[in-house]
């Protein structure tokens, strides 16, 4: 299995969110997203695919294959999880993370680990060798953060390896560039979480929305915050197998 792992802020920074797909299959996915981009002529100069990304989609031709791509997710076996943590509510603690001696950088890398590890162990507990590819990490340091996840998931028989002859997640945790061709099913991640943000800050522009509302109706649930409050952890990953979202509090 492949995961592709990546985090984003809002423009205010009242959220960080963290999501991964995880990909039991990924060559259908990868292969559909090439047709889908080749059939709308969504190519660059060279005749390879054009990156899709949620902040692309600012006309009816990118619009169109952004459908198709949420389409052809649903269609493959792979799936999608996303931590939000709302840091500009009143009871968010930084320093909750680290000690009083850490600096802003080491506090913040084990922040990402905290909830990269909530992400990741209750995805991959029958899992073994799995690759862990990150896009560019920005809003942390990322040699800090790949330490703190290899100690956690790359050593077979401890921690979240335990009981595991081969590790969970094979060593090293590479840092990709979704615009190559052969990293694009990582754009479906950032596609996918656009979709949450625009939920939680509404944009004007109308095919973003347009894209958001169409996963909506593709989940058969709102992706707004108020919505998936209302379910328990358990219940939304019975029901919502293929997507669910993750509203961190701290108690």
């Amino acid at each position: 299995m492949i995961i592709y792992f990546d985090e984003s802020y809002d423009g205010d920074r009242d959220w960080l969110l963290l999501w991964a797909t995880f990909h039991p299959h990924q060559k259908f996915l990868a292969r559909r997203m090439r047709e889908i981009k080749g059939k709308h002529g969504f190519l660059n100069a060279d005749g390879s695919p054009k990156e899709l990304k949620y902040n692309h989609c600012y006309n009816a031709k990118t619009l169109g294959v952004a459908k198709e791509c949420v389409d052809a997710f649903f269609e493959s076996t792979s799936y999608f999880r996303l931590i939000a943590i709302e840091q500009g509510a009143d009871w968010f603690d930084m320093n909750r993370f680290g000690f009083p001696s850490d600096d802003k950088k080491m506090k913040m890398a084990k922040m990402y680990k905290k909830f990269t590890e909530l992400l990741l162990a209750h995805n991959t507990v029958n899992a073994f060798n799995v690759t862990l590819m990150t896009d560019e990490l920005t809003r942390c340091d990322g040699d800090i953060f790949f330490a703190l996840m290899e100690n956690l998931f790359c050593t077979p028989g401890l921690h979240y390896s335990e009981n595991k002859k081969e590790p969970t997640i094979k060593p090293p945790i590479r840092e990709v560039h979704s615009d190559l061709e052969q990293y694009q099913v990582l754009q479906i991640t950032d596609l996918l979480m656009g979709c949450v943000l625009n939920s939680l800050k509404p944009t004007k522009n109308p095919y973003k929305t347009e894209i958001s509302e169409y996963l909506s109706n593709k989940v058969w649930c709102p992706l707004d915050k108020s919505a998936w409050t209302r379910y328990s952890k358990k219940y939304a990953e019975e029901h919502f197998p293929k997507f669910n979202l993750w509203y961190w509090r701290p108690y």
